[in-house]
């Protein structure tokens, strides 16, 4: 199935049948995520025998599951079809159950706070395998306890818009009539600002938006962000302001700021940022810089990122700071990195 992800709809008309047998596919396969052939009742047997003829989906081969014991995040380090590996976060925060997603095998951005960034690029992850990161720990949640995702992000490996035709298939897979039909505004798609494919992502879409701003000035910003391409930190602002009626506060647009001591911790800094935010329709979320092995940072301290967060809330801009979850096993913002998975992880294989 992965390989014709996008054609399931096609071949599924080609058998005379309704648009709708994709949903009860898909259905199927939240249920029996490692399933070739999942049991599908409401399908005829002839359909079924038709179907699975040229369609069957092994997303991956081997997942090494890892848990945080401090704080019960989970991470599965995936071994795909080809040997490639991939990584993926579950964190549990009340009632809310977030998936931290992959778009990518590494990533070519090169961020300076990023281990990701440090493996480079190695390809794109195809729709199917993007859809089955969801449907697999959906599937293991609803089998822990009966309750499955509540959010998913795209911040895992990877720069969505630099796969954004297979991100934009595996979105509408998830959130179309037609398939899972969760609500788009459910999705949170974060990306360092491609220009046409993000202004293709806000008009054509309701995913929630975050820009992976980490320094308002273009000059710093190129600095955090070496292989920034594209839109610098002005015309981002300027794209954001000309679709601003596209958001609400059910359509979410977060600035994300990795804050990197004696780098984009000054008044300078904050003041940019502050300048950024104002009149947009924005949070901003501030992310202590996670440590990893090699990394070139130390971890902010705390009165520096209160001291940002209060100049930005008294200019009445919504400003948090973001627990650090998973730093145990490595799966905290900007450590997924597949050279290794933490001291501290309790492991486990998904057959």
């Amino acid at each position: 199935m992965d390989a014709g992800i996008a054609g399931v709809t096609t071949t599924l008309a080609e058998l005379g049948e309704p648009a709708y047998r994709s949903r009860q596919l898909l259905e199927a396969y939240r249920r029996q995520p490692l399933a070739l052939e999942p049991a599908i009742s409401a399908w005829p047997l002839r359909l079924r025998q038709a179907f699975f003829e040229h369609h069957r989906w092994h997303w991956f081969k081997t997942a090494e599951g890892y848990i945080d014991p401090e704080d019960a995040t989970r991470k599965w380090v995936v071994t795909l079809a080809d040997g490639k590996r991939t990584q993926m976060v579950m964190i549990p925060d009340e009632d809310r159950r977030t998936l931290c997603m992959s778009s990518q095998v590494g990533c070519a951005m090169a961020c300076s706070f990023c281990s990701t960034g440090d493996m480079g690029f190695a390809r794109n992850l195809s729709p199917g395998e993007i859809v089955g990161q969801w449907l697999t720990v959906d599937s293991l949640l609803r089998q822990d306890d009966g309750r499955g995702l509540t959010q998913t992000v795209f911040m895992g490996m990877g720069e969505p818009l630099h796969n954004e035709d297979n991100v934009r298939t595996a979105l509408r897979w998830l959130t179309d009539a037609d398939g899972l039909a969760i609500s788009p505004t459910r999705f949170t798609v974060s990306t360092v600002g491609i220009a046409a494919p993000l202004e293709r992502l806000i008009e054509e879409t309701q995913v929630n938006i975050a820009i992976s701003l980490h320094a308002a000035e273009s000059e710093l910003r190129r600095t955090i962000v070496p292989a920034e391409r594209g839109l610098e930190a002005a015309e981002i602002r300027q794209m954001l302001l000309k679709h601003r009626q596209r958001f609400s506060r059910q359509r979410r647009l977060t600035l994300e700021v990795v804050v990197l001591p004696d780098v984009n911790t000054d008044a300078k800094a904050a003041n940019a940022l502050l300048a950024f935010a104002k009149q947009l329709p924005a949070m901003v979320n501030l992310i202590p810089f996670n440590p990893y092995p090699g990394s070139r940072y130390a971890r902010p301290q705390r009165a520096q990122l209160l001291a940002i967060q209060n100049r930005l809330k008294h200019a009445g801009i919504a400003c948090f700071i973001r627990r650090t979850r998973g730093q145990n096993i490595l799966a905290a913002c900007g450590t997924l990195n597949n050279s290794t998975s933490g001291e501290y992880s309790i492991s486990g294989t998904i057959n």
